[in-house]
């Protein structure tokens, strides 16, 4: 559970109380809240989309599947040269909603509840996510890590080596000399504050795990 979700009182929920003074919407911007659902994307949890769940005062954040967006990168990262070559064969229709850095990752939330604040909600839903600039500069590093790691494959195939094999034989700070700074394409996200999973959101679900024979 977690505090201002919740506890609605449905015999007087006509009557103003709860959230709606600005003190109170401000400490406990959910209250009033009977129930919410939805997909979220966290940042330092960029392969997969999870289920946001709020019944009553419980609260819920769990995996739910993997974006699209996330297996298409860990193709062109680890896949061999057929695989990256067939998903580029077969880009030519991009679909509805999807971005060109960060394809179908998004976030879509719903709230119900009685005599809530919806500024209240939405500011802190809002609170909650990057800056612009953070997320700006989160962006131009994926954008120059996927172009080393295009070259890079495009050099490895002329020399009819696995690119996976080269990538696992270079030591980090190679690789961060060989992008100009960055060890992967989600490197702002990876020192992200983690409140959910014990700090081991990183290694479980930033990016999709990838076995290689």
């Amino acid at each position: 559970a977690r505090d201002g979700f919740g506890e609605v009182d449905l015999a007087n929920a006509g009557q103003k109380k709860g959230a709606s003074s600005d003190e109170d919407a401000n400490k406990m911007p959910f209250r009033g809240v009977i129930r919410s659902k939805g997909q979220v994307w966290i940042a330092n949890c960029c392969a997969y989309a999870f289920d946001w769940t709020i019944v009553g005062r419980t609260f819920s954040l769990e995996p739910a599947r993997h974006f699209q967006a996330a297996l298409k990168e860990a193709v062109e990262t680890y896949g061999e040269y057929k695989e990256v070559e067939g998903e580029e064969l077969d880009s030519g229709a991009v679909p509805e909603g999807w971005d060109p850095v960060w394809g179908d990752r998004e976030n879509e939330l719903v709230v119900i509840g009685v005599n809530i604040n919806k500024q209240a909600i939405l500011k802190a839903l809002e609170g909650a996510l990057i800056t612009e600039e953070e997320f700006a500069k989160a962006t131009a590093e994926k954008k120059e890590f996927e172009k080393w790691v295009k070259k890079m494959r495009a050099e490895s195939k002329g020399a009819c080596v696995p690119f996976v094999e080269v990538l696992r034989g270079m030591e980090e700070p190679a690789i961060r000399a060989a992008t100009g700074g960055f060890a992967s394409r989600f490197e702002s996200f990876v020192a992200l504050e983690d409140p959910f999973f014990g700090g081991k959101a990183g290694e479980a679900f930033m990016e999709l795990a990838v076995q290689v024979g």
